[in-house]
C-alpha cells in the first residue's frame, strides 16, 4: 500500500495498492554531430533529467476508485509516500496521462 496525497487539499489523500516501484528512466538531451574526416561523432549532452516512470496502482472498491478520481482530476502535484522496503523515498510526483483498466470480476 502507498499514500497519494495532495498537499494543497489533504482531505483528498487516498491509499492505493502498488506492486513495485517504477522502472525509472532519466532522459537526457543529446545532439550528435558527424564531422567530415572524423571516425566518431561529436556528442553534445545537456544535463540528465530527473526520474520518470510509470506507476501502476490498483483500487479495491468503487469508493477507492472515486477517491482516486477526486485526487487526480485537478492535476496537482502529489506526494507519493511509499511503504518502507520499496527502495523509494517519499517524493513529489506529477501525474500525466492515466489509463484505467478493470482486472478480474465483471
Amino acid at each position: 500500500l502507498a499514500w497519494l496525497k495532495d498537499p494543497g487539499n489533504p482531505q483528498r489523500s487516498t491509499v492505493v495498492m502498488v506492486q513495485r516501484a517504477p522502472d525509472w528512466q532519466r532522459p537526457i538531451e543529446q545532439t550528435v554531430h558527424r564531422v567530415r574526416g572524423r571516425r566518431n561523432p561529436v556528442v553534445l549532452s545537456g544535463r540528465r533529467g530527473g526520474m520518470e516512470g510509470d506507476l501502476d496502482v490498483w483500487t479495491r472498491t468503487d469508493e477507492e476508485r472515486e477517491a482516486l478520481h477526486l485526487l487526480l482530476d485537478p492535476g496537482n502535484t502529489l506526494l507519493w509516500q511509499a511503504m518502507p522496503g520499496m527502495g523509494v523515498a517519499d517524493m513529489y510526483v506529477q501525474v500525466a496521462e492515466v489509463t484505467e483498466a478493470r482486472t478480474g470480476g465483471t
